[in-house]
C-alpha cells in the first residue's frame, strides 16, 4: 500500500469516527433534558464538526472524491 493510499485510510477512519460522534449526539440530543449536558454536547458535536471539515480539506490533496460516509450498519451500532 502506497503511502497516499495509508494516508486516505487514515483520513477515512477520522472521518467514520467523527461522523458517528455526530450521528450519536444528533440521536439522543433531542431527548436530553439537561441543560448543561445538553450544552456540552452542542459543545462536543461542534468540535466534531471542526474537525469534520479539517479532514475534507486535507482529504481533497489526495483525492477528488469525498471522504467515505459512514454505513447504516455503523450509523445503527451507533
Amino acid at each position: 500500500m502506497s503511502k497516499e493510499e495509508n494516508n486516505i485510510n487514515v483520513l477515512d477512519e477520522l472521518n467514520k469516527g467523527t461522523t458517528m460522534g455526530m450521528d450519536a449526539i444528533n440521536f439522543i440530543l433531542d431527548k436530553v433534558e439537561d441543560k448543561k449536558l445538553k450544552d456540552v454536547l452542542n459543545v462536543q458535536y461542534n468540535e466534531y464538526k471542526e474537525i469534520n471539515n479539517e479532514i475534507a480539506k486535507i482529504y481533497s490533496n489526495y483525492s477528488d472524491k469525498e471522504p467515505h460516509e459512514t454505513n447504516a450498519v455503523n450509523k445503527a451500532m451507533t
